[in-house]
């Protein structure tokens, strides 16, 4: 659907054809499918969007580097761009600020509710190396804090999907979540670092998470998805690149 909306959008400009591919890290289609792919459509320029608004070294950087890997082998041969980062974006911005008003007004008629922006969580170690992820996480809060302009907004930023027992980015989503029950606070849950439902939303945010808080307390927050504003952004981005 995600996928669908961004080549209609890029396609209303009659004077190029744009055709958007799938391509996955960790479940099929993997690079070098969607590579057999590409070079069958033979396209003038490839552009590599990857669906993570924060960069990161992790997830970004890697996900281009294992294209370029794949491309190189399996013989890709055009002009390719990248898009590295687009978490201060307006459109993206005012996307998240469109949808989180709607369920902070539903979670006010409980109580003064808390916004808590949820972000996949990293280790310290990577951080520490210069890793700018956390810093744009906190750059995507503030700005969409800011947009809805919401007097004494009561919000945090939290982290979530740790594993392992080394040192990573907090407080942690699951930390947050039962402070507000201590504080039988209504939360609005905004995951402000994915783009589209898939196990750490769905399974993680709506049923792991949610069984902490009192019942009716919790207003989770879709991803942007198809959302038209945030297409409009992926759509620019490719467009106006440079």
């Amino acid at each position: 659907m995600q996928a669908n909306a961004l080549e209609l959008k890029l396609n209303e400009n009659r004077n190029h054809v744009h055709k958007v591919f799938i391509c996955m890290r960790y479940w099929r289609p993997f690079a070098d499918e969607v590579i057999e792919s590409v070079k069958q459509f033979d396209p003038d320029e490839v552009i590599l969007l990857p669906l993570y608004p924060q960069y990161s070294t992790t997830t970004t950087l890697s996900s281009i580097e294992n294209w370029q890997k794949n491309a190189k082998r399996y013989g890709l041969k055009c002009n390719t761009k990248m898009i590295h980062r687009y978490y201060d974006n307006q459109d993206f911005i005012e996307a998240h600020a469109n949808l989180i008003a709607k369920y902070y007004k539903l979670a006010s008629k409980i109580g003064k509710p808390r916004v808590l922006f949820s972000a996949h969580s990293l280790p310290l170690s990577i951080i520490k190396k210069g890793d700018p992820y956390a810093s744009q996480v906190g750059e995507t809060a503030r700005l969409i804090v800011e947009k809805l302009a919401i007097n004494n907004l009561d919000w945090s930023i939290c982290y979530q999907s740790k594993i392992g027992p080394v040192k990573w980015l907090e407080p942690s989503t699951e930390s947050e979540l039962l402070r507000a029950k201590i504080g039988d606070v209504p939360v609005v849950l905004s995951p402000i670092s994915f783009v589209s439902e898939h196990s750490e939303t769905l399974v993680e945010l709506d049923i792991e998470y949610k069984a902490i808080i009192k019942d009716g307390y919790y207003f989770r927050v879709p991803t942007l998805s198809a959302d038209s504003l945030f297409i409009k952004c992926l759509a620019d981005l490719c467009i106006n690149l440079p």
